[in-house]
């Protein structure tokens, strides 16, 4: 196997790779149903945990209708209404199990592709979308033509180190959308399928493996029939007007090129046309209105990708010319494009829609967007708001505890300055929002979440804790200790010396990580921090880096998590009731290869987050919330244990709710008491 052929099976298997179902939720009037609980029961008294939600999530996929906009983001499909394009606005969406692949509209009825099928939703009414049926199987994307909806779908697996792939098409007759029937189906051993569009009797299929375009006659619903490739290769065709199709393509090493097709017999479309965008690294969508095709795709700028919307004369499609582009901001990264009479449509994978004006067509010029949080990475709460920051260094700011879309209630573009922008810690009080990015401090006031301000003092920080005025900030010179009455002039009231890396503060003590040290300080004095006692871990082998990986605290216990050199991670239970001299009372190890994301503690119960998230591995990711009894720490009890698809990245808890934050959404999760008045109506509910 290539080593390119490699690269697309594992970007593949990352894509199609099955997901437990997950909640289903429609706006207002839609109807809606909650998953299974794959949770073992120890005993009545116990926890349980629910997803109820599922916020944002890789914003790739957009088609418009009439005068409104279907916008795939995560697992919701949003509808929104186009009538003052300046302000797009979210009008009804429907929540499903699985990512949105891609979207079809014809007929009030709107065809959703999905890992686990396809669902039909009626959107007669756009601001009232319902779930009209649904055809099970794998489904990438789709094209309508009558009664019949065309599904391409391709399933990638991985067993004993190998790796094994098939897809295909299948034809519904969706006559009856409560009840699609599938026609007929071709199917072939690594054809996996992408993109589909329609000419007549016959399909045009990309095949992402070859980075071919299929051609199959549909004559016979019932057999479709694979006739042949288009050559010359790579090509792939995204829409058919008139006599031409038009398409993006993309190879391994060599600029994306707009392909166009001559299909006036479309049994053999013929290129006839094509234009290197050497602009673009890689393309990812196209449209096409009147004489100009604008392709959207990543562009290298310094080094640094992001968005670019690129836009080609084709009105001689055998000889099309470049005539104009408008980049996107940095870290952005351009997915899927529409049009709508002059304006112009542009997912950005991680911030939103954008809206771009063509009444110049070589010169769109951007003039609004519509944020939408694409992830989020590290979380926090004041329990006022949920904040998050994500992709593109966004601190989203969300309706708490479980939103429905837009989920925002304002957002704040974060520090892009120096080499090394990450955020390495986040912590929230009093609707304000304290981050430590890039080695620096931002500061966040969000008491007006619509219109955050943001400070930048010169203050060093790794990590930071918040209580009420003051702050707690960690870094190599010690534990410096803010007043923030006054936002834009934090006055330091306190300090100690150390190399510290996070600090958590909770009540009377700050407990500081420093590298296999957890120290304990007494701040109840904070003009003065005094150390009072610390704790050494064993240091493993390999170590790199941040050595004890997550500090909880409650009632006069310390859950502590670090690796260890058997290749997994420990959950360590301290008794700090005397801070002077912290002893061991328990321990719990993770299994081998299962990385220790997160732990939160309250009364008898921990809620331990791992993932299993290895870039060696063909393996798709893996995550899993552990709750563990704790009443007898000695012997610490595994009660229950949520599997989470994907790599898990943040924990967060506030009162009832979890919030899980991945790198393509935020889970929220409710959790239960165990007791008869809970439990009975949620085991008849799922049953």
């Amino acid at each position: 196997m290539s080593r390119r052929h490699r690269w697309i099976l594992i970007a593949w298997l990352m894509v199609v790779t099955s997901l437990p179902r997950g909640s289903i939720e429609a706006s207002p009037a839609a109807s809606s149903s909650q998953p299974s609980i794959p949770l073992s029961i120890a005993a009545e008294g116990a926890v349980i945990v629910e997803p109820v939600g599922y916020i944002g999530g890789p914003i790739q996929v957009l088609t418009i209708h009439s005068s409104y906009a279907y916008v795939g983001v995560g697992r919701n499909l949003l509808v929104m209404s186009l009538a003052d394009p300046r302000r797009p606005k979210v009008v009804g969406y429907v929540r499903l199990p699985d990512m949105v692949n891609g979207v079809t509209v014809a007929g009030g009825l709107a065809y959703v592709t999905a890992r686990d099928g396809v669902w039909i939703l009626d959107v007669s009414d756009p601001s009232r979308p319902r779930i009209a049926g649904r055809a099970p199987g794998g489904a990438t994307r789709s094209a309508i033509a009558g009664n019949y909806l065309y599904v391409t779908y391709a399933t990638v697996t991985y067993q004993d180190g190998l790796l094994f792939g098939f897809g295909g098409l299948r034809i519904l007759d969706v006559s009856n959308p409560a009840a699609p029937r599938e026609l007929g189906r071709y199917q072939e051993e690594m054809l996996l399928a992408g993109n589909v569009a329609l000419a007549g009797s016959y399909a045009y299929v990309e095949d992402t493996f070859t980075h071919q375009t299929v051609v199959f006659d549909v004559s016979s619903p019932t057999s479709p029939r694979k006739i042949g490739t288009v050559n010359p290769s790579p090509n792939r065709v995204d829409m058919v007007i008139g006599n031409y199709a038009y398409g993006v393509a993309s190879d391994w090493g060599v600029p994306p090129s707009l392909v166009i097709m001559d299909v006036r017999d479309p049994s053999a479309p013929q290129v006839i046309g094509s234009l290197s965008l050497t602009e673009l690294s890689d393309a990812s969508r196209m449209t096409v209105v009147g004489n100009y095709a604008y392709v959207v795709g990543i562009t290298e700028t310094l080094g640094s990708p992001r968005g670019s919307l690129q836009v080609a004369d084709v009105s001689d499609p055998r000889h099309p010319r470049w005539a104009g582009s408008s980049l996107l901001p940095p870290s952005s990264e351009a997915t899927d494009v529409a049009a709508n009479g002059r304006y112009i449509y542009v997912t950005d994978r991680w911030i939103g829609l954008r809206t771009f004006d063509g009444n110049d067509p070589r010169n769109p010029q951007e003039i609004t967007t519509l944020a939408f949080p694409g992830s989020a990475t590290r979380i926090a709460t004041d329990g006022s708001y949920l904040y998050g920051i994500g992709m593109g260094n966004k601190l989203w700011i969300f309706n708490a505890p479980n939103p429905p879309p837009p989920w925002l209630a304002g957002y704040q573009d974060l520090s892009t300055q120096g080499f090394d922008t990450e955020a390495l810690d986040i912590a929230a009080s009093m609707n304000r929002v304290y981050i430590a990015i890039g080695g620096r401090l931002e500061i966040i006031d969000a008491r007006n979440p619509a219109a955050p301000t943001v400070f930048r003092p010169t203050i060093l920080a790794w990590g930071v804790d918040a209580i009420g005025n003051q702050l707690y900030v960690a870094n190599y010179t010690g534990l410096e200790i803010y007043d923030m009455s006054n936002l834009a002039s934090p006055q330091r009231i306190g300090f100690l010396s150390g190399d510290m890396e996070r600090v958590t503060v909770v009540g009377n003590y700050a407990y500081a990580r420093s590298f296999n040290q957890l120290l304990i300080i007494d701040v109840r004095n904070p003009t003065s921090p005094r150390l009072v006692g610390r704790y050494t871990v064993p240091t493993p082998s390999n170590n790199a880096g941040l050595l004890i990986r997550d500090v909880a605290v409650d009632h006069n216990r310390a859950y502590i998590l670090y690796p260890t050199d058997g290749g997994g991670d420990r959950l360590e239970v301290l008794d700090v009731s005397q801070p002077e001299s912290p002893r061991r009372m328990g321990i719990y190890d993770l299994p081998r290869d299962w990385h220790a994301v997160g732990v939160e503690a309250e009364g008898a119960y921990v809620y331990l987050l791992r993932a299993k998230c290895s870039l060696s591995s063909l393996e798709p990711y893996r995550s899993t919330l552990q709750i563990l009894d704790v009443h007898d720490p000695s012997s610490l009890r595994v009660t229950g244990s949520y599997e989470i698809p994907g790599c898990a990245e943040d924990i967060e808890k506030e009162a009832d709710y979890i919030y899980i934050a991945k790198w393509d959404e935020l889970m929220v999760m409710r959790i239960h008491q165990l007791d008869r008045s809970v439990y009975l109506p949620l085991v008849l509910r799922n049953r």
